[in-house]
């Protein structure tokens, strides 16, 4: 039960900084982000907490490169 919390409370500000972010350096691919969000639900990727992770961090990476592109 605690870790769920923790969990969904994690995925939560991971998503709201990832969105921040995206705002402040390219408002245009803010929607791009939003529905891939929408695809890792449907894949079932935020029931599982070490691919939520990976998967995060990996699109905060590719999302912060992609800024320095631009």
């Amino acid at each position: 039960m605690h870790f769920r919390f923790i969990q969904a409370t994690y995925i939560l500000f991971v998503e709201a900084e990832l969105a921040r972010r995206l705002r402040a350096w390219r408002p245009d691919i803010l929607s791009i982000y939003e529905r891939s969000r929408d695809v890792f639900e449907e894949v079932g990727l935020l029931e599982d907490s070490a691919k939520v992770v990976s998967v995060v961090n990996e699109a905060l990476i590719v999302v912060e490169e992609f800024a320095k592109a631009y």
